[in-house]
């Protein structure tokens, strides 16, 4: 399958998620991933010390490219990455990589659905342990724009 069969079922996962259209563009137009990251917000006293959640997007990292690289190559051509979630948790410091596989093309309608419900199978590339990446599905939510994990 041809790398821009999985471009352009990537855009339309990324429409899914409802990234903001500057990382969509980006995708499209010069094949650059971004990655999105939760911002705890601290609310003021009288709000007794409630959290608001906010996230930032961003290109990524030289060590987020490296991982999505090994990824990528690992799959043989048959994988894209197309977004990631930075994650920092008590089991570390977390990639969750969004792809696209042309081996799995049979289920990515049944994907999209899941996508559109809040949850995705990526790949965890676990940072601080390695040995404990993994595939998976994850929880996620939309903040404008930008997505992150809830579980």
């Amino acid at each position: 399958m041809s790398r821009e069969v999985l471009e352009k079922e990537a855009l339309v996962r990324m429409e899914i998620l409802g990234l903001d259209k500057y990382v969509i563009e980006d995708f499209n137009k010069e094949k650059v991933v971004h990655y999105s990251e939760r911002i705890a917000v601290l609310l003021p006293d009288e709000d007794k010390g409630d959290v608001l959640n906010a996230a930032l997007l961003d290109k990524l990292d030289r060590e987020m490219e490296e991982a999505v690289k090994m990824f990528e190559e690992a799959g043989n051509g048959h994988k894209l990455v197309y977004h990631v979630i930075l994650s920092y948790t008590d089991f570390g410091k977390l990639f969750n990589l969004f792809y696209v596989d042309d081996n799995d093309i049979g289920n990515w309608k049944e994907e999209n659905k899941q996508l559109e419900h809040g949850m995705s199978y990526v790949y965890v590339v676990n940072i601080t342990y390695p040995n404990c990446s993994e595939f998976g599905t994850i929880g996620i939510e939309n903040i404008d724009g930008a997505i992150i994990r809830k579980i």
